[in-house]
């Protein structure tokens, strides 16, 4: 469910101007302590075809336009190396801050800039799982390229989110 970004969290404070944002909650109680970085294991591996698909569609276009580096690859997408110290990289993002209920992480691009966060908390015997993406937009280009994505990556969010809240 698409609710508001969790009040003092890492990602709140993730912009001097936020351009878009969105964030996804998932409520359980069929696992005591959600380790985030089970979480965000499962987000960057394992896609389903379909999202490997449009991944693949995005970097073909991407390098098409002239927004992606050669070195960027299908492997950055599906085979990353996941370490979340700060400073470490997760996929084509930046572990930009942690603590122990949120991991922040950032991507930054001549068109826009993106951060996502993997946040946690606990309310009356649940654990609440949320996923928040802030965007900002350096250019024009920016904008005209998450015009296109925007539908994409609300369906990828939430269909990986319940992805993972249905393997644990």
């Amino acid at each position: 469910m698409q609710v508001p970004i969790p009040k003092a969290s890492l990602i709140e404070r993730s912009f001097d101007r936020i351009d878009y944002f969105d964030c996804f909650m998932h409520r359980t109680t069929k696992a005591s302590d959600i380790s985030l970085e089970d979480c965000i294991h499962h987000f960057f591996y394992d896609y389903p075809a379909w999202i490997k698909a449009l991944f693949r569609l995005r970097i073909t276009m991407s390098k098409l336009f002239g927004k992606k580096k050669e070195r960027d690859t299908i492997d950055d997408f599906f085979h990353p190396k996941i370490d979340l110290a700060k400073g470490d990289k997760v996929s084509f993002f930046s572990v930009e801050d942690r603590c122990d209920n949120e991991v922040l992480l950032r991507a930054c691009d001549s068109h826009l800039d993106a951060c996502i966060s993997f946040h946690k908390s606990y309310s009356k015997g649940s654990c609440e799982l949320s996923i928040s993406t802030t965007i900002h937009f350096n250019n024009w280009s920016g904008r005209l390229y998450f015009f296109f994505i925007k539908p994409f990556h609300k369906l990828i969010v939430i269909a990986l989110l319940k992805r993972f809240i249905n393997s644990i």
